[in-house]
């Protein structure tokens, strides 16, 4: 293939990518995919039929010299590409894995140079006119239909559109750290439009279900009931992030405004309001700011709001450093804006994960979420997000009366939130009520589709509530979507043992020890009950003994896998002695003692059916 400096564009199936410009459309429209991945995308699709090994991808992306953790930087962008282009990694259509040795473009690619091409976005010539009195017809009927659709898209626009959709802005080229930049700017623009009376806003929650899709504006007028659409796109350059902004006319698929803003990435405090500033000026709009409650508004201080919206990223990536970091960034934001609830909810939340992952002891821990998101509600009772950080600690408090009451005042607030559905969708799973808990987590997929962390919350629902297959299915839905995310092997696994898979159920944990190579890992223990349950007692009680050892130190209780190890090797004592112990030191597992499928053989034993009053679960 010609070299990547002359080609300007390669086309395949719907898709065209512009090596100049860093961009991949489909159909004309511009997909959300970040600098680094389409890079891999370039290199691959400018080889294609060939294999690209996992060592020419680092030399050739990887050029900064940066190798920590390639591996997973690598599968990272090969999923959010597969992502853009809707690709299959069990049956894909454009990109092939062949497994430890690299990637293979396997669909017909065309190229076109940049001679042929030209700049994309260069106007197209009309055709050449045969005659001067043509040429006088040609510009009389462009000039008049120029003036027929400025008067009718002004007048529009000075009347004022009646409702907007704003979609997740479009990431040019930002660095895979900046990616969250595309979501929260537009998130906090629908939470302020939201406040203007003269205008419905379509709820974030659905706007967010648009990531990746090319739904034209008349389609979206059509779904969402808008007569505008508000959508943007960034790219870094330096220190400078380069903003721009348009309102989309649903019928006419026209612009009827732009606005362009540039500013240093660390500068960011303020771009809310200028935007809010932009978009009132132009639209004729009022944005009552005395509506929204004063420890609702974001902190002035720049550098305030920056580690406030970096806070809010890390709490989505669920692993002990991540967490841990987003709760100190949490506690500085506090610490700078004393005043600001949002702040302490998502401390709260961020507090409440940490046990799950290791990081922190249970009870203190939830202690401090507790008080965190109280401290939120005191300032902003109106805050969803206060009372639904509120319940998820009460939830893991195994306060279940005090949780069910704070979800249902959160849901009422804001029904559209996914990720208040998703947590109360296990919520209700733990209490044995599967049907509505199913009903809750579709919907918050249903929500938020791209999220993987809801996903797998869909996934976990079907497991405990014996929807063996279900959990099947919607865990590789979660793996696609995140192929190292090792919660995800772990309900595939359970659930693959549960149907009798016993050697899809290994192999699978075989494959989440590759991305969790830990000592002292949960996965041993699943893997231990697998084996036992497929008639490999010893080699299980083996693997046991190994987890106790290597785990001794930081064991701050029994996870509920050691539980079902020893159920299945057929310790039964051991076992409920070690789910007595585990209730005593709140191990954070234990909420799923009620339904964790593994348990049935023990559901009617006097001691579990004791140790479930003691929870408050009978």
């Amino acid at each position: 293939m010609e070299d990547s400096a002359a080609v300007g564009q390669i086309r395949f199936g719907s898709f065209e990518l512009y090596p100049r410009t860093g961009e991949l459309l489909k159909e004309g429209i511009p997909l959300k995919l970040p600098a680094q991945p389409f890079r891999v995308l370039l290199l691959l699709a400018s080889r294609p039929r060939e294999l690209v090994t996992r060592e020419e991808i680092k030399d050739a992306v990887w050029t900064d010299g940066t190798t920590v953790e390639f591996d997973q930087g690598l599968n990272f962008c090969i999923r959010q590409i597969r992502a853009a282009l809707k690709d299959d990694a069990r049956q894909p259509k454009f990109i092939e894995t062949l497994p430890k040795r690299g990637y293979r473009f396997i669909a017909p690619v065309e190229v076109a140079s940049s001679y042929e091409t030209g700049y994309r976005n260069q106007a197209a010539s009309p055709p050449a006119p045969q005659s001067r009195r043509y040429l006088r017809w040609w510009f009389a009927a462009a000039s008049a239909a120029i003036l027929l659709l400025t008067v009718s898209l002004s007048g529009l626009l000075h009347a004022g559109p009646k409702s907007i959709l704003v979609r997740p802005f479009v990431s040019l080229n930002l660095p895979q750290e900046d990616a969250w930049f595309a979501d929260v700017i537009p998130q906090q623009l629908v939470a302020s439009l939201a406040e203007t009376k003269s205008l419905r806003i379509v709820p974030w929650a659905y706007s967010m279900a648009l990531n990746n899709q090319t739904l034209g504006a008349r389609e979206l007028g059509a779904r969402f009931h808008v007569d505008t659409i508000l959508e943007g796109s960034l790219r870094r350059s330096g220190d400078r992030l380069q903003l721009t902004m348009q309102l989309v006319d649903v019928a006419t698929e026209r612009t009827l405004w732009s606005f362009q803003d540039e500013r240093d990435v660390r500068d960011l405090g303020y771009l809310r309001d200028d935007l809010l500033a932009a978009i009132e000026g132009a639209l004729k709009l009022r944005i009552a700011e005395d509506a929204v409650p004063a420890a609702r508004r974001p902190p002035q201080d720049r550098e305030t709001y920056n580690l406030y919206l970096k806070a809010l990223y890390l709490a989505d990536e669920f692993s002990p450093e991540r967490v841990a970091q987003g709760v100190n960034d949490f506690e500085e934001v506090i610490r700078r804006a004393p005043g600001y609830a949002p702040a302490y909810a998502g401390l709260a939340n961020s507090l409440t994960i940490l046990p799950f992952v290791e990081a922190a002891p249970p009870k203190d821990t939830l202690a401090r979420a507790t008080s965190a998101a109280r401290q939120a509600i005191n300032l902003d009772f109106g805050l969803a997000a206060a009372h639904a950080a509120l319940a998820h600690s009460y939830f893991n408090e195994w306060d279940w009366g005090s949780a069910a009451k704070e979800f249902q005042i959160a849901l009422n607030l804001d029904p559209d939130s996914a990720t208040t559905r998703q947590l109360h969708a296990l919520f209700l799973a733990s209490q044995g009520r599967g049907d509505e808990a199913i009903r809750e987590a579709r919907r918050a997929v249903d929500l938020a589709p791209t999220s993987w962390l809801i996903s797998l919350s869909l996934s976990q629902v079907f497991l405990q509530s014996g929807h063996f297959d279900d959990a099947i299915e919607q865990a590789r839905r979660t793996l696609d979507l995140y192929p190292n995310f090792s919660e995800a092997y772990t309900n595939l696994a359970r659930a693959y043992s549960m149907k009798g898979r016993y050697s899809e159920a290994i192999e699978t944990l075989r494959q989440w020890a590759y991305y969790e190579p830990r000592a002292g890992s949960v996965q041993q223990l699943w893997r231990a009950q697998t084996l036992a349950r497929a008639g490999h007692n010893a080699e299980a009680r083996a693997l046991i003994l190994t987890w106790r050892k290597e785990s001794v130190s930081r064991r701050k209780g029994f996870p509920m896998a050691y539980v079902a190890s020893l159920l299945a090797c057929g310790d039964t004592d051991g076992a409920l002695k070690a789910l007595r112990q585990s209730v005593e030191r709140h191990t954070p597992s234990m909420i799923w003692l009620k339904t964790t499928p593994e348990l049935a053989a023990i559901r009617s034993d006097r001691r579990f059916v004791q140790v479930l009053a003691q929870m408050n679960l009978d």
